[in-house]
């Protein structure tokens, strides 16, 4: 993960090829420091990240919301259902058939709702349990926002799950 830059082409000279993929071979004293710089602002995220590899590895977890919703949606519509199933009266007809579209309509406009709210709950845990704690472990580095924003973009192109998660003004609220 510490390399920059990984190179596929075999016609790239020594000299370019070990200034993209590994800087430090012919670092000056700042870029060393620099560097150290980056991999104390990265720990803290690669430590975090794995807690949230461990949560989701297991398969799909549903929060409350996510469960209190789709409950919702199957209750609701079984009700609307059945009222208007219970509606015997000629006259009343027009109301039974509406109902019986609208208990359609609950139904596919709360499993529409249960999905958003299930593919949020990576942010909604994260917001909760691990960003107090990766304040906390950043607070002492005092890290920029440049800082945090570049650590998070090395992440991504890694495919980090913490970097699909958080964004660096996030971070900085709590931190400076």
């Amino acid at each position: 993960m510490d390399y920059p830059e990984l190179v596929k082409s075999k016609r790239i000279g020594l000299e370019d090829l070990a200034l993209r993929t590994n800087p430090l071979l012919g670092a000056t004293p700042e870029m060393r420091k620099e560097h150290e710089r980056f991999v104390a602002v990265r720990e803290p995220f690669l430590r975090f990240n794995l807690s949230l590899e461990d949560r989701y590895a297991t398969g799909t977890h549903i929060d409350w919301r996510a469960a209190l919703a789709f409950l919702g949606t199957i209750v609701v519509g079984i009700l609307v259902a059945c009222w208007a199933g219970g509606i015997t009266d000629q006259k009343m007809q027009w109301l039974a058939d509406g109902l019986g579209y609208s208990a359609a309509g609950i139904f596919l406009g709360g499993l529409v709702w249960t999905s958003w709210l299930q593919r949020k709950e990576p942010g909604r845990f994260f917001r909760k349990k691990v960003l107090p704690e990766l304040r906390l472990a950043l607070q002492a580095l005092q890290p920029s926002r440049a800082e945090l924003g570049e650590c998070l973009r090395r992440l991504g192109k890694y495919r980090y799950r913490i970097s699909k998660i958080v964004r660096a003004e996030d971070i900085t609220e709590g931190v400076n």
